[in-house]
């Protein structure tokens, strides 16, 4: 690579420059060295790209490099897991009294209405139910801790 590089600070300030203007692209030459940003402005909301599909992202390279640039594919999973999200802030219990198994087990069939757990509220004690058919795969949540208004308390796959 020899002595050709771009300051890292300088090529942040350009993205922030990007951000924060109207413009779709921006190109920098400094000596040897050239830097194009580019961004898509038809659109405000975030794209997620649809399973399959990867998103590359390559390095400029010095155009006096004969080396090819390197590039990064990404491949987004889709998570297809149903989380089960406490309706109310509270303390979450996973039976009904103390002395008592718990409710629901990792690897339980569980069916709509069937109860999972219970929050609770203000001294009122909240059934929390399943909305959804299926195994429990996951309890994200351990017995008399705090939770917060749509935190994930299980999946169900």
């Amino acid at each position: 690579m020899g002595g050709y590089y771009m300051d890292i600070k300088k090529i942040k300030k350009l993205i922030d420059l990007l951000e924060k203007s109207q413009l779709s692209g921006l190109e920098i030459k400094e000596g040897d060295i050239a830097i194009k940003l580019t961004r898509e402005l038809h659109s405000p909301a975030l794209s997620i790209p649809h399973e399959r599909e990867s998103l590359a992202v390559s390095y400029p390279y010095n155009k006096t490099d004969h080396q090819t640039s390197p590039t990064i594919e990404l491949t987004p999973t889709l998570d297809t897991n149903h989380y089960v999200l406490s309706p109310m802030v509270g303390t979450f219990y996973r039976s009904t009294t103390p002395d008592k198994a718990p409710l629901v087990a990792i690897g339980d069939h569980v069916k709509i209405g069937d109860t999972l757990s219970i929050i609770e509220a203000m001294k009122i004690m909240n059934f929390i139910q399943a909305d959804k058919t299926g195994i429990i795969k996951d309890i994200l949540v351990n017995n008399a801790e705090a939770v917060e208004f749509e935190q994930p308390l299980f999946i169900i796959e």
